[in-house]
């Protein structure tokens, strides 16, 4: 689980890993990176992560408008990844904004992950 306290002072891992045990996931399934303040970082602070597992890729569970975005990170990062894309409960509206923010973002996210391959 991947994820810092980004929105909330309890860091996004730490709250997936507890959804994730009351599911039934065994404890010793679940590694924590916390520190992750955006997709790039998620990225990056789970590399070593797979790495001292012997680990080859991971499975990215984002908000399905997300998931593009975030594959597209991971991959040129060199995480193995695929992914599962969730749609939230949430109006029309809602979800074309969320839509409009990731094409919006898109630009900017290439360039910064692109600016780190090249260093």
């Amino acid at each position: 689980m991947s994820g810092g306290p980004v929105s909330h002072p309890t860091p996004e891992a730490w709250a997936m890993r507890d959804l994730a045990l009351s599911l039934g996931l065994a404890a010793a399934r679940v590694e924590i990176e916390d520190r992750a303040r955006n997709t790039i970082e998620n990225a990056l602070h789970t590399r070593p992560i797979l790495a001292a597992r012997g680990w080859r890729r991971v499975l990215v569970v984002t908000d399905a408008y997300h998931l593009p975005r975030a594959l597209y990170v991971f991959r040129r990062l060199d995480v193995m990844a695929e992914g599962a894309g969730a749609r939230p409960a949430r109006r029309r509206a809602e979800w074309v904004l969320a839509w409009l923010r990731e094409v919006a973002a898109l630009p900017w996210t290439v360039a910064r992950v692109e600016r780190r391959r090249r260093n």
